[in-house]
């Protein structure tokens, strides 16, 4: 693809997230173009459409068919990843996807394999990997000064109960609701990419599913690096809100709020504490991390290696997921 033409996304789903987030950034990235919208709702494309200027089109088919789409960006709920995902790589579509890319390993290997086989793209949209704060967090982390880390304690969770006013898929099986992957897969994604390996042991899984409930609400995981440091996570569909992520050294902890999810004006605050209790603390200018994100996207795709390294993290990812769950007491 040539670097001095835009890259033509369409969204697929139009639901709170994809109108909020990912199309206000594609339509400010420079590199991007919003080239149009699919959606059941006739409504929401109908809006869409006249105020990015936008394509629309009668059905999937007919969409996955214009040859002028490079890529399709999948906001729907994540039971559809896997069958609506298929459909877009075979129609030789690079993309890019809302997390989780599935709630199956097997689905997501299946992905990946058929990405790989037509030369595609494959990206998960885990926004806070690409903020500033997070940068930092890993630079921090790079420079030793907290000492021998000892342990981890990562945490969110919100209020999505069945009193919710909109709780869209998250109740629903069917349409892939799981606290696990909804939330958990946020925490677990992060330990992932801070250490990078697959000789995590889980000496505790719990994947909490109530009886009266469709779907697991909550979860916690405790797992341990092959450098004997331990992780605590906890994720939640059903308690107060929580978003914050603890490390502990020997020499020093840092600590840091709305580690994940973030309003674009957020100005993030990391606190260091030294061996004796002296806190010190950092701020950072504010970033939309969705504009970040898609950037990050859309230069992939003229590095292919870069591409390879995507399609490895959300594998590592699928791969962790998998063993909580099935690790679960």
């Amino acid at each position: 693809m040539s670097t001095d033409k835009k890259i033509n996304i369409v969204v697929w789903g139009l639901g709170k997230h994809a109108i909020n987030n990912i199309i206000p950034a594609i339509s400010r990235c420079k590199n991007t173009n919003t080239f149009g919208f699919f959606s059941r709702d006739k409504n929401i494309v109908k809006k869409s459409s006249e105020k990015y200027g936008g394509k629309s089109w009668g059905s999937s088919k007919e969409m996955l068919a214009d040859q002028e789409i490079d890529v399709v960006f999948l906001t729907t709920p994540p039971g559809l990843h896997y069958k609506q995902g298929t459909e877009i790589l075979q129609s030789r579509k690079n993309l890019w996807c809302d997390k989780p890319l599935t709630t199956s390993l097997e689905h997501t290997k299946d992905l990946i394999n058929l990405s790989v086989n037509n030369n595609l793209s494959l990206c998960e949209g885990f926004m806070y990997l690409y903020h500033p704060q997070y940068r930092r967090l890993k630079e921090i982390l790079d420079s030793k000064i907290l000492g021998e880390i000892k342990t981890i304690h990562c945490r969110l969770g919100a209020h999505w109960g069945k009193s919710s006013v909109d709780p869209g898929f998250r109740f629903k099986k069917n349409l892939g609701g799981s606290s696990l992957y909804d939330v958990g897969s946020y925490p677990l994604s992060l330990i992932s990419d801070l250490f990078n390996e697959e000789d995590f042991t889980i000496p505790f899984s719990n994947v909490i599913k109530e009886e009266s409930d469709p779907v697991d609400m909550n979860g916690i995981a405790v797992l341990e690096t092959g450098g004997n440091i331990s992780c605590i996570l906890e994720w939640a569909n059903d308690k107060s809100y929580k978003n914050d992520i603890d490390i502990w050294g020997d020499n020093g902890s840092l600590h840091t709020e709305f580690i994940f999810s973030k309003k674009p004006e957020h100005q993030a605050l990391i606190t260091l504490t030294d061996l004796y209790g002296n806190k010190t603390s950092e701020t950072l200018k504010s970033s939309n991390h969705f504009e970040l994100m898609i950037e990050s996207f859309s230069n992939m795709l003229e590095n292919p290696k870069k591409i390879v390294n995507e399609k490895d993290r959300i594998l590592r990812v699928a791969k962790l997921l998998d063993r909580v769950e099935k690790e679960s007491k």
